[in-house]
């Protein structure tokens, strides 16, 4: 008997058809016993049965898998008894012999039918392997990034990681599937610190965290491997956030080379910071580095001054265009530039230019030498060369000046006194104007003495001899070189102090400091208001100190300039007018003395006189005071006449000695060698030798030498006659026998002072002689 339910009433029946068939999937109607009783048009379709072919099959008929027969078939039906449906896939049975991939569901229905659905499987399989092939090219797509890529869920699970993410954590994409990021590595900055949640962070935020190259990366065998990377929001096409994608790379090797990079830049800056040279970083020709001494050179007190600006910027405009092609050439080659500082003036540097790594980004280092101080001190030299040009001409026309002029003053003088012994026997009327004639004489040639007196104290410029030297002299001096310059610009005060020590220093330069002044002080007034334009020269001691003031009355030297007057080649006169070396000079000069020089601000000067410009000369006293005109010593045989030898190579200066020196016994040599012929081969005896230095083949010097090595005795009552020793071993030998120096043109007391002097010296030592020779017992 069958078992199988039996259908409802008719009417029933036909609703149940009806609704079976309205279902899109292949519906069928099967006994436990595996009958089919009823299958759907859908189920026709798929199957391409009748569905009265449907109701004559066994459901294993109909299948491949899973129910083979009977058995398999009632092994499924018990394991519906427990009203829960049961869902798979299987294979089943199409007219022709095709068969067909279906979903299947199963369920036991409360009349005891088992209702069997199958749906083609095709458009699900096609999805599915689709889906495959998708994720098979994202892994591929995944694996082919250099850079390490983990995809995690909402929640930090990990659902993809490419081979360069499990060749840097350490874990494969199967053990690390499921695992939430943070339970298998760990990225951290800072060691001691909680590594944070970085899908957290991206997921509540809903930005891309970055991950700097400081970072670190913990792996499976706890190795730290140096990172940097960032985590990116993953979004649907609503744009809702369904995971996040962390990417990172491997920043060992990186890292080690910005490390070293960093080192080599430190160990740069550290080495250019202590050079002397000046070095200038620039990127697009703008400064992004400078060490110290380029910063001296701008004259600025920090980087932060320059940085930015355009190197070309810090040129002389004059240099602009030659420097920048020299900056893009890139070449090593020095090329000396005029450099702007940040004060307006200008310093000179040689300046080359070359390709560097900084920052680690290509950039320009320029080099620079400073030659500011250099190119002063040649600019001095030059000055003082070309002083030691003009001193020796000085000394070469003094000389040739003061033999003359020697004779014409002496001349003019015995001419003075030859007119006193004419009284009465000449006209009165006639005798006056002789005398005025001789006397206007000697005044005019007495001036000339005094201009080649001031000159020869210049002349000396490249003598470094420091001494002791009088201050108001060395005034005088100068101002008697500069009167022609003042003279037609402004009266010209002087107010000296009595009685100033002397200070050490050399006259020549000494003098060159005040000149220098003086005429500054000249240019600075309008030419031709002499009237109302003054210069005035002061001088004082204070304390230690002896100070000389230079104040004129023009218009001043404004605040802003004042810390600069004194910088080599900087200069407030017209192009031409000057080079800005002068106060330079004078400061070296006066440091050099242990001194110092100052201009004086607003308010410190004459305010009743509105005095423009006042520059103070800082000199230390020596403590030693000018010496007074020496009296001749008193002599004992004052009226003796002596035996007297004039050694010169002028024969009108021998006879006008020989006239001043009448009442001796006057005998004459026109040559050194003839001197030492009379005194060494001849041994002739003479009291006093008045010798000229300069004379040729022999000179004055080289007489006294034989004299002082063959007879002593005679070269100690030597007197040295000159007009103007130009040589080093003559002025050396001068300034060690002063007391006995006749500077030529001399006048008619200083040479009988000077024979009276030797005479008295003379009959000194004799009787010195004479006493000790009493005194030895016989």
């Amino acid at each position: 008997m069958d078992s199988s339910p039996q259908m409802a009433t008719p009417g029933l029946e036909e609703v149940l058809r009806d609704a079976l068939d309205a279902v899109e999937d292949a519906a069928l109607l099967v006994s436990e016993s595996g009958d089919v009783c009823y299958g759907n048009l859908a189920a026709s379709e798929l199957l391409k049965l009748r569905p009265s072919d449907l109701a004559t099959r066994k459901v294993w008929q109909l299948a491949v898998s899973p129910w083979r027969d009977a058995g398999t078939w009632n092994a499924a039906t018990m394991e519906l008894r427990d009203g829960r449906v049961r869902r798979g896939s299987g294979v089943l049975r199409r007219a022709a012999g095709e068969t067909l991939e279906v979903d299947l569901s199963l369920r036991l229905s409360k009349s005891g039918w088992i209702i069997l659905t199958a749906r083609d499987a095709t458009p699900r399989l096609e999805a599915t392997k689709q889906i495959h092939a998708a994720e098979k090219q994202l892994e591929s797509i995944l694996d082919s990034i250099a850079d390490a890529v983990i995809i995690t869920d909402l929640a930090g699970r990990v659902q993809k990681m490419n081979r360069v993410a499990e060749q840097l954590t350490g874990y494969s994409r199967e053990a690390a599937f499921g695992h939430r990021l943070k339970s298998i590595v760990r990225i951290f900055e800072d060691p001691s610190e909680k590594p944070a949640s970085i899908v957290r962070a991206v997921v509540d935020n809903g930005v891309v965290v970055v991950f700097g190259d400081r970072a670190r990366l913990q792996t499976r065998d706890e190795r730290q491997v140096s990172i940097e990377g960032v985590a990116s929001p993953i979004r649907d096409e609503t744009s809702a956030i369904t995971g996040v994608a962390v990417v990172f790379r491997d920043w060992t090797h990186e890292r080690r080379a910005q490390d070293a990079l960093k080192r080599s830049e430190a160990s740069f800056r550290s080495l250019s910071e202590g050079l002397p040279v000046a070095l200038w970083v620039t990127r697009d020709e703008r400064i992004v580095y400078a060490n110290p001494a380029a910063l001296a050179i701008n004259r600025v007190s920090g980087l932060e001054d320059i940085q930015g600006s355009r190197l070309i910027h810090l040129i002389h405009e004059a240099d602009q265009e030659a420097f920048l092609q020299h900056l893009r050439d890139e070449t090593p080659e020095f090329r000396e530039t005029r450099v702007l500082r940040r004060d307006d003036s200008v310093a000179y540097a040689e300046l080359a230019s070359m390709p560097l790594i900084f920052n680690g980004k290509p950039a320009v280092v320029t080099l620079g030498r400073d030659l500011t101080e250099r190119r002063a001190l040649e600019a001095q030299l030059r000055v003082s060369e070309r002083m030691v040009s003009v001193g020796t001409l000085a000394a070469g026309v003094a000389h040739e000046i003061n033999n003359p002029l020697a004779y014409v003053l002496a001349n003019l003088e015995q001419a003075q006194q030859s007119l006193d012994g004419l009284s009465g026997r000449v006209e009165a009327t006639l005798l006056e104007e002789l005398r005025d004639l001789v006397g206007e004489g000697h005044q005019g040639a007495d001036r000339v003495r005094r201009i080649v007196r001031d000159l020869g104290t210049f002349s000396r410029s490249d003598d470094d001899v420091v001494g002791l030297v009088d201050v108001t002299q060395a005034l005088e001096s100068a101002i008697a070189m500069a009167q022609n310059e003042i003279r037609h610009r402004a009266r010209l005060t002087r107010d000296f102090a009595k009685d100033l020590p002397m200070v050490s220093a050399n006259e020549a330069r000494l003098a060159q400091v005040f000149l220098n002044l003086l005429m500054n002080a000249a240019q600075a007034l309008d030419d031709g208001r002499a009237e109302t334009n003054e210069i005035r020269v002061r001088t004082r001691q204070r304390g230690d100190e002896i100070i000389v003031e230079v104040s004129d009355t023009g218009p001043g030297i404004p605040n802003e300039l004042r810390q600069r007057i004194f910088d080599p080649f900087f200069t407030t006169k017209p192009i031409g007018e000057g080079v800005g070396l002068g106060l330079s000079i004078c400061h070296s000069i006066v440091n050099a003395y242990s001194g110092h020089v100052s201009i004086v601000d607003e308010g410190e000067g004459d305010p009743a006189n509105r005095w423009g410009s006042t520059f103070r000369v800082h000199l230390p006293a020596s403590g030693a005071l000018p010496k007074p005109a020496e009296l001749p010593p008193p002599s004992l045989s004052r009226t003796r006449a002596a035996r007297i030898l004039i050694v010169d190579d002028e024969p009108v200066v021998l006879k006008a000695l020989k006239r001043i020196l009448k009442q001796h016994e006057v005998h004459l040599a026109h040559s050194g060698k003839q001197a030492l012929e009379h005194l060494l081969e001849k041994q002739e005896q003479f009291d006093v030798i008045i010798c000229d230095m300069m004379m040729p083949e022999v000179s004055g010097l080289e007489v006294y030498q034989r004299l002082d090595a063959e007879a002593p005795d005679v070269a100690l009552r030597m007197v040295f006659m000159t007009g103007g020793a130009f040589t080093p071993a003559a002025r050396e030998f001068l300034a060690l026998h002063r007391e006995r120096w006749l500077e030529k043109p001399f006048d008619r007391a200083r040479v009988l002072d000077l024979v009276q002097e030797v005479l008295f010296e003379t009959e000194e030592r004799d009787t010195s002689r004479r006493s000790a020779a009493l005194s030895v017992p016989t």
